[in-house]
């Protein structure tokens, strides 16, 4: 019986900001120096939620939950949203039932390998364990967008992220099978979707050997 190669990222918390707060250049430089979570975060969801309140209850069907619109990372959050593209594309995505929040996104990495890899792959290994590393980010990046596949992300939404180079070179060519993302958070303000991905689980993995994705955690034993 052989263990699969699997690693994977679980998100440990999210802070909202209100998007008129992020667009601040000088309000996000005294919430990054403060905030541990949005000074170490690099990856971002520009989330839609409704307004609290039984009137916005009942004059709208949508989801209490945030329903994410644009996933991107960053390593200046003080500029990075004062001109945001996106953000000025998901204003004309909301009502007036509706919020608009950037979600700073805090993970952790983990792995589960044979003793002995074929590939010995401790440099990625290092490498991807980094969550302030480029790779790490990019990587992260992406497989959330495959994950939940957000209206605005049209860039890499629209490709085979099996065919990436990225992941190619550092998952699949270094013997890895598996990748494992766990979303769960407890309580509704922190449980996101998309129209694509719905509500059904907290974990879902990626078969990089049969280009598929899955609700639930891997096959860890073959």
């Amino acid at each position: 019986m052989n263990v699969a190669s699997t690693f994977g990222y679980k998100i440990d918390w999210a802070q909202p900001i209100n998007y008129k707060i992020a667009i601040n250049s000088q309000a996000m430089s005294h919430i990054e120096l403060n905030n541990e979570i949005v000074s170490s975060s690099r990856i971002y969801f520009i989330c839609k939620i409704k307004k609290t309140g039984l009137l916005s209850r009942f004059l709208t069907s949508s989801t209490d939950h945030p329903e994410i619109l644009y996933v991107g990372e960053t390593f200046n959050k003080s500029d990075r949203y004062r001109r945001h593209e996106q953000i000025l594309k998901a204003t004309t995505l909301i009502n007036d039932h509706d919020q608009l929040f950037i979600y700073f996104i805090k993970s952790h990495f983990f792995h589960i390998s044979p003793s002995l890899w074929a590939n010995r792959p401790q440099n990625i290994m290092k490498e991807l364990r980094d969550l302030n590393s480029k790779s790490s980010v990019w990587l992260l990046e992406r497989l959330y967008i495959h994950l939940f596949q957000p209206i605005l992300n049209d860039k890499h939404k629209s490709g085979n992220i099996f065919k990436d180079s990225l992941i190619k070179k550092k998952l699949q060519d270094k013997g890895i099978r598996y990748v494992h993302l766990d979303i769960g958070m407890k309580g509704p303000d922190f449980q996101f979707w998309t129209p694509k991905r719905k509500l059904k689980s907290d974990w879902y993995y990626l078969d990089l050997e049969t280009e598929t994705i899955h609700e639930g955690v891997p096959k860890f034993f073959s």
